[in-house]
């Protein structure tokens, strides 16, 4: 039935990634574009974001392993991850400049996140059993936090998190 609307099977998956890169970036926002203090607008990016990855897992995994074999899906993964790595990129150099994050080259360090979020998401949620979101999401945020804004940030950003939970 989807040939109706789509050339082939690869085209559909095409189009399936764009809709969650829009998703992506949609729920991202609040550290691409936010003011304030960048650690809890980077987390609630990050959570939102392993949410919609932990919902498209399987597409995003179906998309990155036949991408090698399609030369149409495998242009659109490539752009994909770039999109990613481009805005992440800029928002780094964009906080050096506020002296939020210390000087280094940003595009290799966005590119490595980037790929590892995927990675890490394709790995756990694009097969069952889907791995628990909770783990995934502490994982990306220690790499991300350690990484962009240090390890001082790091045990601030976790203290704060299980002394709250301790309160409850």
């Amino acid at each position: 039935m989807f040939y109706r609307y789509y050339e082939d099977l690869p085209a559909m998956m095409e189009h399936l990634l764009k809709e969650v890169e829009e998703k992506i970036r949609a729920v991202t926002d609040a550290w691409f574009t936010g003011e304030g203090d960048p650690i809890p607008l980077l987390k609630e990016s990050l959570t939102k974001m392993v949410e919609v990855s932990y919902q498209y897992g399987p597409i995003l995994r179906a998309v990155s392993d036949a991408a090698p074999m399609h030369e149409g899906l495998e242009k659109a993964w490539a752009l994909f991850v770039k999109n990613f790595t481009d805005a992440v990129t800029h928002r780094i150099e964009q906080q050096q400049a506020l002296g939020l994050i210390k000087r280094f080259d940003a595009r290799p360090v966005a590119t490595a996140l980037n790929l590892m979020n995927a990675d890490l998401v394709r790995h756990h949620f694009g097969r069952l059993p889907r791995a628990n979101q909770t783990s995934v999401l502490d994982a990306i945020l220690r790499v991300w936090i350690a990484t962009l804004y240090g390890d001082s940030a790091l045990e601030t950003c976790f203290s704060k998190e299980n002394n709250s939970t301790d309160q409850k």
